[in-house]
């Protein structure tokens, strides 16, 4: 009888050694999931008044200052458990809108125009094919008054990554057409390019001229349109003969120092 008893009492034994290991895997995965899912519900919880602040901006409403400044605090919060390049852009945009709500002259400003360019920087370094990404850079440079070259950079990389994104256009070139001076030979290429393409849409062209008037570029316009003759026929009808520009003995208008047609030089 004994012997019997020990027989049937193997299997059980196995099924129990069996169902035992099943549970503690299972367990054993439910802690693991748990705690890789905890940081990340966390970091949505803390960006619920970030989501708030979305939600007035899409429908027409400012969200208050106290709202906005929650939001930082709840992004800064997630950021701090889960890096995210999405949550990094979306603080900078808070930080933009409470720098844009000061007085232009106020010291405050530039700190936080200064903590957005940290916080998009950040952002791009994770996610770099942004080109709204890098056009905000460029233009939280400007603000601040960095130098040009700092600017180009991110300008020029919101250009190569976003081209035919129409609503940078105008914005973009505002950025890149007073800094033209110091735009490489292979950039100065690419930014005339873009004035091209931006000059065959018709309905853009005068607003496109207003951008370089009032940056006092319109000579860029003339080189970039040079090779065009229907074109530069069209910016002087709407602009006005190209002045005669003077240059010191080797001076050049252009990138890279190359020569173009279509603007009047003359060397004092």
């Amino acid at each position: 009888m004994s012997d019997a008893a020990a027989t049937q009492g193997a299997p059980r034994n196995g099924r129990e050694r069996a169902f035992r290991l099943c549970f503690a895997t299972g367990a054993l995965l439910c802690a693991v999931l748990l705690a890789l899912s905890l940081p990340r519900a966390y970091a949505a919880w803390r960006g619920f008044d970030d989501w708030r602040a979305s939600e007035a901006w899409r429908t027409g409403r400012t969200p208050s200052p106290a709202g906005i400044a929650a939001a930082i605090r709840g992004l800064e919060g997630a950021l701090a458990v889960v890096p995210s390049a999405r949550r990094e852009q979306r603080l900078a945009t808070l930080l933009i809108a409470q720098a844009d709500a000061l007085p232009p002259g106020a010291s405050e400003r530039a700190t936080l125009l200064a903590a957005a360019e940290t916080r998009l920087s950040a952002g791009l370094a994770v996610a770099p094919y942004d080109g709204f990404g890098w056009l905000r850079l460029a233009d939280v440079r400007s603000q601040l008054g960095r130098a040009p070259g700092e600017v180009v950079a991110a300008a020029i990389l919101s250009l190569e990554m976003a081209p035919n994104e129409r609503h940078f256009w105008l914005w973009r070139l505002g950025l890149l057409l007073p800094r033209f001076s110091v735009l490489s030979s292979d950039d100065g290429e690419l930014v005339a390019r873009q004035i091209r393409t931006v000059w065959s849409q018709e309905w853009h062209r005068p607003r496109l001229l207003k951008v370089a008037q009032d940056r006092g570029s319109v000579f860029v316009l003339r080189i970039a349109l040079a090779p065009d003759v229907e074109a530069t026929a069209e910016l002087d009808r709407l602009a006005g003969p190209p002045p005669e520009i003077r240059l010191p003995p080797g001076g050049s208008v252009t990138p890279g120092g190359r020569a173009k047609p279509g603007v009047r030089v003359r060397e004092r």
